[in-house]
């Protein structure tokens, strides 16, 4: 025995025509005939349920139109429990506010069957369901029988992976969600991170946008404080059910800049790297003379220490001056930027090689002390002027910390390209690297 499914058509009299269909509907519905051999309708379906979805696939056959069903409204009316049938009667009889929810998003192909797929239900939940058509006009709706479906339990993996690479700045974390594949598309997800472990989601928050198809992503945090110690751990949160998890708290400390310090023999230890640089043949940050903060405009009149047509004074060497001097500001101990006598010192007391960058454009100039030890300052670090960053490729020049001796507009470079020591002062506005060094 057979029960062919019952399509509801309203019209704009709203009068309600049963019609018995070949198109069966929702669930696959197997009986048994006398013979035991199993008669299976092939009804419209609700497939791949997840926590918080569901595909609905089926038709109407000959009560909507192919061509009707492309120009007009079709998808899925659901609702919460195992029999919805008279609030679903009330939308076909025009009720636009019957007790159910409307998803209208469905394919519709051109043999006239449609799938659509219900988002953000709620977890081990039963929904009643039933196909729709609208009309362009609205002046015709149809229905068909209602089916059931129950949503999957809710039981997602947060996990806190170990971080793969930590500098002195930046650290690459990484975090995996273990979930239904069509669940992650609704669920937020990311990193936390703080240095402080009882404050982490009022730290830094990293939202995982790309996500692999097992569910790892990496988190990549930069400008953090050297040689601090950070705590971090995974997230997720679904909104539409208000619900959080958090990975174990993990803790990464970040590397310290005195590593960076080279013992050439001299006055001072000469930095292995540009100024917020991790390696040396990164580019360090830019910064006008006695400046903080960038304001990459290279113009005189958005340079701090000008006003009214002068420059401020604010001393013949910065050096180690916390208000003025980036590098100690930042590195803190005793780091700063160098003077133009610990410049001069390095080229005088170093034998210089040119040193061509394998697939670059740039040289560099390898400075080596007589006890062995090398510091390779590249010609690669761009500066900002009004014209905009440039780099010759040859020559490139970082800030000392010295001012002109003749010039109140102007402070002493250290410049590379050549081998041997020249000074030359640069306008003060000008925002360019450093290659710090550190006091004994």
């Amino acid at each position: 025995m057979s029960n062919s499914p019952l399509i509801y058509t309203v019209m704009n009299s709203k009068s309600l025509t049963f019609s018995i269909l070949s198109l069966l509907l929702f669930i696959v519905s197997c009986e048994k005939n006398e013979g035991d051999a199993p008669v299976q309708e092939q009804l419209p379906v609700a497939s791949a349920v997840t926590s918080f979805t569901a595909t609905v696939s089926g038709g109407f056959g000959d009560a909507v139109a192919s061509q009707d069903m492309l120009s007009g409204l079709c998808g899925v009316l659901y609702s919460t429990g195992k029999d919805a049938t008279d609030a679903f009667k009330s939308w076909a009889e025009g009720n636009d506010n019957a007790n159910c929810q409307v998803y209208s998003r469905a394919r519709v192909s051109s043999d006239g069957s449609l799938t659509s797929q219900i988002e953000r239900l709620k977890p081990e939940t039963t929904y009643s369901y039933c196909l729709f058509y609208k009309s362009k006009s609205g002046k015709k709706r149809a229905v068909s029988q209602t089916g059931t479906f129950t949503t999957k339990p809710f039981n997602p993996e947060v996990i806190t992976a170990d971080a793969d690479e930590v500098r002195y700045f930046n650290a690459r974390l990484n975090g995996r969600i273990k979930v239904d594949a069509e669940d992650l598309k609704l669920c937020k997800t990311g990193m936390m991170l703080s240095d402080n472990r009882n404050e982490l989601s009022a730290g830094t928050v990293f939202d995982a946008n790309e996500i692999a198809s097992d569910g790892s992503f990496t988190a990549s945090f930069s400008k953090l404080n050297h040689s601090t110690d950070y705590y971090y751990r995974t997230y997720l949160y679904v909104e539409h059910i208000d619900y959080k998890s958090y990975g174990e708290i993990k803790s990464v400390k970040t590397r310290n800049v005195d590593d960076m310090a080279v013992d050439m023999g001299l006055s001072v230890k000469w930095a292995s790297c540009d100024f917020m640089a991790q390696a040396p043949e990164e580019d360090g940050e830019c910064y006008a003379w006695g400046m903080s903060e960038s304001f990459r405009k290279g113009s005189i009149d958005d340079y701090k220490y000008y006003s009214n047509g002068s420059y401020i004074n604010i001393g013949q060497s910065i050096c180690g001056n916390p208000d003025y001097d980036v590098v100690t500001q930042v590195y803190g101990g005793k780091w700063r930027m160098p003077s133009n006598s610990e410049v001069k010192e390095l080229f005088e007391n170093s034998s210089l090689e040119i040193v061509q960058e394998t697939g670059q454009n740039y040289n560099s100039i390898l400075f080596k002390a007589k006890n062995g030890a090398s510091v390779k300052i590249s010609a690669m670090a761009k500066w900002f002027s009004t014209d905009g960053y440039s780099s010759t490729g040859k020559t490139t020049i970082r800030w000392t910390g010295t001012m002109s001796e003749t010039e109140d507009d102007k402070a002493y470079v250290f410049q590379t390209g050549g081998l041997e020591y020249k000074p030359l002062a640069v306008k003060r506005y000008q925002e360019l690297s450093i290659r710090p060094v550190c006091d004994y």
